[in-house]
């Protein structure tokens, strides 16, 4: 087994990229790596950008977790703007009821680039606005939702162009997240 091994400074901690996919993922969230994308084979099929946007994660979630921003409650979900079938599958994860994959549909991508796009937030380097954004939190019901949300936008719509471009956004913020001199 051929292993790497990273260390942010900024957080103190190693992360591993190793044979399954990728590693040092916190305990809270061991459960829904799979469906995160974080595990082989779907792991590889992404690619490379996908690899970096999820090294990027990995580092934004330590850095929310450290600084204790804790995953949202059902009524901070219920009013915030995520996409719907994103709220759906944290409303099952808050409450452990089981998530209906239907309501997922080729329009998934859509729904998903409009609602970035809608942020505003793109070219934004105020970190303390992002911080201020509803679902910037650490655990299922936090950022991990936008991981998942890619994961199912290249599954049910493409990862072409305009995905690789949100991704490559998003990837910018958990760059900001993780470096924050707030947190």
């Amino acid at each position: 087994m051929s292993a790497l091994i990273l260390f942010n400074w900024r957080t103190s901690h190693l992360i591993l990229y190793d044979s399954v996919g990728l590693t040092g993922i916190p305990a809270a969230l061991s459960a829904i790596r799979e469906d995160l994308g974080l595990l082989r084979p779907e792991w590889d099929s992404l690619g490379e950008s996908w690899h970096e946007f999820a090294r990027k994660w990995l580092a934004a979630e330590i850095t929310l977790a450290k600084a204790g921003r804790n995953m949202m409650g059902i009524d901070e979900l219920q009013s915030s703007d995520v996409p719907t079938a994103l709220k759906a599958w944290g409303e099952a994860q808050i409450t452990k009821a089981e998530f209906d994959a239907n309501i997922l549909t080729e329009q998934f991508g859509d729904e998903m680039r409009k609602w970035w796009d809608g942020l505003g937030i793109k070219q934004d380097r105020e970190v303390d606005r992002l911080l201020a954004f509803t679902w910037c939190r650490n655990g299922k019901v936090g950022i991990a939702m936008l991981v998942l949300g890619m994961r199912w936008w290249a599954d049910k719509s493409g990862a072409g162009k305009e995905w690789t471009r949100v991704l490559g956004e998003i990837a910018t913020m958990w760059e900001l997240i993780a470096a924050a001199p707030s947190l």
